[in-house]
């Protein structure tokens, strides 16, 4: 049966742009088709209209974190065919040209004088673009100082037995449902499921998630051990080769927001709400249990800190806003910039180069 589950191959951190492109197919694929060139020339549009055209198979949708409408990348999953966005900051260049990687120029139908013509309002849209994104990442970084002032309050505040119990009942809740090692390379694969964006967080955890599959939602604050458990939980499956899906923290991707064992239909799920609200999703759960690492908490360490903490979160929260509305800003930016190419454009000519990349795909597919 066709699906189509959607992710985010990159994103706004609080350490700057972090990428995953690199997982967005296996370097063995079938065919990876890499798009060049600049804004506005298509790009997003060519892949949205293929999504279009072989929506009756089952489609990975890789969304862009500075614009959650624009898409990065479109795979065909049961083929290892991809058409990805090759370009600044996820730069993306082949690994095995001509064999499995191919470059797409999509520059090659842009009408150069009518770009030059406007030079220097396009230098300046993009120098106060890429300040914007400056301004963005320091307000992320704020709020990375904060997380951590955070997890200081928490720190050691949870007992290791209780950490050390759950750890072992999330383990056997997932052996339970039947995983099995897997041989070959591909086990283990790294994305983002949510994403900063100029809109807000945007996350896509539902497309990923099948009706029967067993949710184990894990709540606490940074510090209370909740991350903790989640390396330990990777790491186990990394010794035991199971396979599994990691799906990084969107703000600070050295944590862990989900982890997803498809073959057992079991997620380990990081519901604390502090960056990405999953609410709605758990409300729609049927199977599924909820972990909360709050009532455990040292209660003197808690009332100690209280009015530190409830501050904190107040400035964590001030400090993304800031950073959204700045991506917001650059947003603004970019789509007036994509107007000089928009205009610039032969689309009549990409239009004939998308049929041809689209009859190759079918060829691929039926051989």
């Amino acid at each position: 049966m066709a699906y189509t589950r959607m992710f985010f191959p990159g994103g706004n951190t609080c350490n700057g742009f972090h990428s995953f492109y690199q997982y967005v197919v296996p370097p063995d694929a079938t065919r990876l088709f890499i798009f060049k060139g600049g804004p506005g020339v298509g790009k997003s549009t060519f892949m949205k209209k293929l999504s279009e055209d072989f929506s009756s198979y089952s489609l990975e949708l890789h969304w862009c974190s500075s614009d959650p409408n624009s898409l990065d990348a479109v795979v065909l999953a049961d083929y290892t065919i991809a058409v990805m966005d090759g370009t600044a900051p996820h730069i993306v260049d082949p690994r095995y040209p001509g064999v499995v990687d191919e470059i797409i120029n999509l520059g090659e139908f842009w009408e150069e004088s009518k770009l030059v013509k406007n030079r220097a309002k396009i230098i300046e849209l993009t120098r106060m673009y890429q300040a914007y994104f400056r301004l963005a990442y320091l307000r992320l970084q704020e709020a990375g100082a904060v997380w951590n002032e955070i997890t200081e309050y928490f720190r050691d505040s949870v007992p290791d037995a209780v950490l050390r119990g759950l750890t072992g009942t999330l383990k056997r809740e997932v052996l339970a449902a039947g995983i099995q090692p897997a041989g070959g390379k591909n086990r283990e694969r790294h994305l983002f499921a949510s994403a900063i964006t100029p809109g807000g967080v945007v996350n896509h955890v539902s497309t990923l998630l099948e009706e029967d599959y067993r949710v184990l939602a894990l709540g606490g604050s940074p510090g209370t051990g909740l991350h903790g458990i989640m390396d330990s939980i990777l790491e186990w499956a990394r010794e035991e080769m199971f396979p599994v899906e990691v799906y990084h923290n969107c703000f600070l991707p050295a944590l862990l927001e989900m982890l997803i064992f498809r073959p057992a239909k079991t997620v380990i799920l990081d519901a604390s709400g502090m960056v990405t609200n999953h609410e709605q999703l758990l409300a729609r759960v049927s199977d599924g249990r909820f972990f909360d690492l709050e009532p455990e908490v040292d209660r003197g360490r808690r009332l100690q800190f209280n009015g530190e903490i409830d501050d904190s979160r107040e400035r964590f929260n001030t400090a993304i806003s800031g950073a959204v509305g700045f991506l917001n800003l650059a947003k603004q930016l970019h789509d007036e910039l994509e107007q000089f190419y928009i205009t610039a454009m032969d689309f009549e000519r990409i239009e004939k180069k998308y049929g041809e990349i689209k009859n190759r795909i079918l060829e691929y597919i039926e051989t």
